[in-house]
């Protein structure tokens, strides 16, 4: 699909700034460690990533064995669009614990916008055995957007119904089910998906909202369509979806002007044509 949604394919995972598994009593260089440790992450969800980058190579050269510095630093290169480097780093974190399904998950990520659909899957695989992961409902969603890549409708269904079962407010999940839906010319049962894409997270998103009001229009339901339409324009006024939906409005709008013109040229039409009628009886 086209929208922002579609687009993510992988949450980015970043360890927050609690302190490492470490025991209470620290050398100077855990401390070091921590303190670069802590303002890199902060910097990572700050999105200064010059910052964040300095910072993790600095925990990194204290702590080289710490696999959420390894998980935040690839991160950072990746943000910095050093992909061999995020891949090396993440890899490592890997190596360093097995279990580390967050450095998995977006190592997976970037085979996914590298089209290396199939590693993606094996690291997938990998993580759905961890049986004490909290966001398996997003491997799920990402393996759902695989198959969805690859054209497999039916496991895509299959794996998001599966997200949604285990979280029933994930947004993305729900909106990737309305756009199947959508695809498949369900509209009333896209509609639905949409209206669930619209919690959570989502909340903000102008997308679900845009996409309902075509749904809608679909089901020639201009009334509610409209008003959709200009939900989008007011709510999301700085977003793209608010030209979208001033756009598909006026088109609407301008259709809708069209179609009443040809049906009072066919009315006027049809009375010539019986007004003709009677005069050619009227002569004989």
């Amino acid at each position: 699909m086209s929208s922002k949604i579609s687009l993510l394919i992988i949450a980015i995972f970043i360890y927050g700034c609690a302190s490492s598994d470490k025991p209470p009593v620290k050398t100077v260089a855990d401390k070091k460690a921590d303190l670069y440790y802590s303002h890199g992450t902060q910097m990572l969800v700050d999105k200064d990533y010059t910052s964040a980058l300095m910072h993790l190579q600095n925990a990194y050269k204290f702590r080289a064995d710490d696999t959420k510095i390894l998980n935040n630093l690839g991160m950072a290169y990746y943000f910095k669009k050093d992909i061999e480097s995020a891949i090396k780093y993440l890899k490592m974190a890997i190596d360093e614990d097995g279990n580390n399904s967050d450095a998995r998950n977006n190592l997976a990520s970037i085979y996914v916008n590298q089209k290396r659909y199939a590693e993606a899957m094996e690291q997938y695989q990998k993580i759905q055995k961890n049986l004490i992961y909290k966001h398996q409902y997003r491997t799920h969603y990402n393996i759902a957007l695989i198959h969805k890549l690859r054209g497999n409708t039916d496991a895509a269904v299959a794996n998001l119904q599966k997200s949604v079962q285990i979280r029933e407010d994930y947004c993305p999940a729900f909106y990737q089910l309305g756009m199947i839906a959508t695809k498949q010319r369900r509209f009333r049962k896209s509609i639905d998906f949409f209206k669930k894409s619209t919690l959570g997270s989502c909340v903000n998103n102008p997308a679900p909202h845009y996409q309902q009001a075509l749904s809608l229009l679909e089901l020639n339901l201009q009334e509610q369509a409209f008003l959709k339409l200009k939900e989008v324009i007011e709510q999301f006024p700085a977003s793209r979806y608010s030209i979208l939906a001033t756009r598909k409005l006026r088109a609407v709008q301008v259709e809708q002007l069209r179609s009443q013109n040809r049906k009072m040229s066919d009315r006027r039409s049809i009375k010539n044509t019986q007004q003709n009628n009677k005069e050619t009886k009227v002569s004989f």
